[in-house]
């Protein structure tokens, strides 16, 4: 009977977590615009698959997420809530995996704490509800990770070979899904070498799936290669963190700051203990990576952000999807007492609930603003937009036709001939603007999309200014701005 009922406790535990981020993180999932760079993601799946291979690889994109958006696109259409639907999907995948790790590795206390965190975090919120790669970059380490901990701790000889296959194949795609699972791999390499005793029992197969990862990303190694040496001597357009970085992102991960100071106390706290103690070098392999999965990605990517910025919030996924198995870990060690055990990670798990938002916004409200535009725009009007590359964000809420039909192997001069038959024009720059022409138009609509941001100098504002009189200015969110113009 006991038997049963913890098979029935496996099953429907993990069905549980599952359907309650589906519910959770699902009612809201269109309610945001597509902006930044969802529309990019769309647009490049639109593409047959070749052509989406060969556009990537000019860029920092691996294709392997478009081609998934691809096929689904072509079954489900490109509305908010079905092009976003695959990130969903891995985020409920991704609190299965965390579950299953810690039944696995650790017990099912750990894993419900851990999944509760994970379902109630506004920052995989955001994912969740973002037609982009990082949700699955956060499923695809949790399978590396489950993978790597079966390898190096499974004595079933039986069972090798099928960890090696799986753990050799999730490390590939999570490659091909984004170039920052490399740190993934990287934590786990390392971790195997500083440890003797795991080096010295699984240096075999640990080489030998490492080699086969090699191999099977050859076809993308050398453009692996070019962005990295681009990102080294060009830089990137992140800027260099500052010291309180460290912080922020701590804040980042815990939804408000009393739950990123409780969660920095739970941390501290558990290793002032753990060094107090002395129980590092009993503790399982499986918390010891744990740990040093979270602590070396993210102060890894937070020191080379100096020579290459790199430490943003969806950046630092590969190591994001680790803390909420950190917290549930630290938390339950502070107190070993087993009736006080469980006080600080349900306050945690309670804090992170209250404190959590279904409908965490992007601070993007690209719909509104191209909504006011349309609005605005009649036969005698003219539309700049700026920065250039916002055609994208425009074309799909202005006219999906437009988006989704002309798509020239990633050439937008199709698409711009489009917008311009329409009286849209995407600019980068004052110089752009054929001042003789605008008399011909009784209204100007500038949609700046934080154009200052993109390119400094691009003095749009001051020349229409200069040429016509500013009628009206509607803001929406943090960054977008539609102004009118008319004659003087």
């Amino acid at each position: 009977m006991l038997v049963y009922m913890k098979k029935l406790n496996e099953l429907w535990i993990p069905l549980g977590l599952i359907l309650a981020n589906l519910i959770y993180k699902g009612l809201f999932i269109g309610s945001n615009s597509v902006a930044a760079d969802e529309p990019f993601s769309i647009w490049v799946a639109q593409m047959d698959v070749p052509s989406i291979i060969d556009f990537l690889a000019t860029g920092n994109n691996p294709p392997l997420f478009e081609i998934i958006l691809h096929y689904w696109s072509e079954v489900f259409g490109l509305s908010a809530e079905s092009i976003r639907m695959p990130s969903l999907i891995f985020s409920c995948a991704s609190v299965f995996m965390i579950y299953q790790l810690c039944l696995k590795h650790i017990n099912s206390k750990t894993g419900i704490i851990a999944s509760v965190i994970f379902i109630f975090s506004n920052y995989h919120i955001l994912f969740a509800h973002e037609a982009r790669s990082y949700s699955m970059l956060g499923m695809l380490s949790l399978f590396s990770v489950y993978f790597f901990l079966n390898l190096i701790k499974d004595e079933n000889k039986h069972f090798e070979k099928r960890n090696l296959v799986l753990f050799t194949l999730t490390n590939t795609l999570i490659i091909y899904c984004h170039y920052f699972g490399i740190f993934i791999i990287l934590s786990e390499v390392l971790f195997i070498i500083l440890s003797p005793n795991l080096l010295k029992k699984n240096w075999r197969v640990f080489t030998i799936s490492i080699c086969l990862t090699i191999i099977f990303y050859l076809p993308n190694i050398v453009v692996l290669y070019n962005r990295f040496i681009d990102s080294s001597q060009n830089g990137t357009w992140v800027k260099p963190p500052s010291l309180n970085g460290i912080y922020n992102m701590i804040r980042q991960l815990s939804n408000q700051p009393v739950v990123a100071v409780l969660s920095i106390l739970s941390l501290g706290l558990a290793f002032g203990k753990l060094l107090f103690k002395g129980d590092y070098k009993n503790s399982s392999i499986t918390r010891k990576f744990i740990v040093f999965w979270f602590f070396f990605i993210f102060f890894f990517m937070f020191c080379i952000s100096f020579v290459i910025p790199m430490f943003i919030g969806r950046y630092l996924m590969v190591a994001a999807i680790s803390f909420p198995i950190l917290l549930a870990i630290a938390s339950t060690y502070i107190v070993k007492n087993k009736n006080l055990k469980l006080i600080i990670p349900g306050i945690l798990c309670l804090l992170f609930a209250f404190t959590s938002n279904p409908n965490e916004t992007n601070k993007r409200d690209s719909k509104n603003a191209i909504k006011k535009v349309k609005e605005l725009k009649t036969n005698n009007s003219i539309v700049y937009l700026c920065p250039s590359w916002f055609d994208l964000s425009f074309a799909y809420h202005f006219d999906l036709d437009i988006f989704s039909k002309i798509n020239n192997k990633g050439s937008k001069t199709e698409l711009h001939k489009a917008l311009k038959q329409i009286g849209v024009f995407p600019i980068w720059s004052n110089k752009q603007i054929n001042t003789d022409s605008l008399n011909k138009y009784e209204r100007i609509i500038y949609l700046d999309a934080a154009a200052d941001f993109s390119f400094p100098k691009n003095g749009i504002n001051r020349m229409l200014e200069n040429e016509m009189q500013k009628t009206n200015t509607f803001h929406f969110d943090e960054i977008y701005d539609v102004i009118v113009y008319q004659h003087k």
